[in-house]
């Protein structure tokens, strides 16, 4: 409940400040580019830790039986 007041408390309290404007489109460089160039690095880091998983997962299921 605590929680809650104070969450509320800053929600209200936060100053007004507005957002910056978007950047222009083009712009080489920019922040906030999406992830492209290596996706490929994601991509084999998922499927590792979903097999690492799915071996813990067989492994104690085995173990359990």
């Amino acid at each position: 409940m605590l929680t809650l007041f104070y969450n509320l408390f800053l929600l209200i309290v936060q100053p007004g400040k507005t957002p910056p404007p978007p950047n222009p489109p083009n712009v080489p460089n920019a922040p906030g580019l999406p992830i492209d160039s290596d996706l490929w690095i994601l991509f084999i880091a998922g499927i590792l830790i979903g097999g690492y998983i799915l071996y813990t997962r067989i492994r104690s299921i085995s173990k359990a039986s």
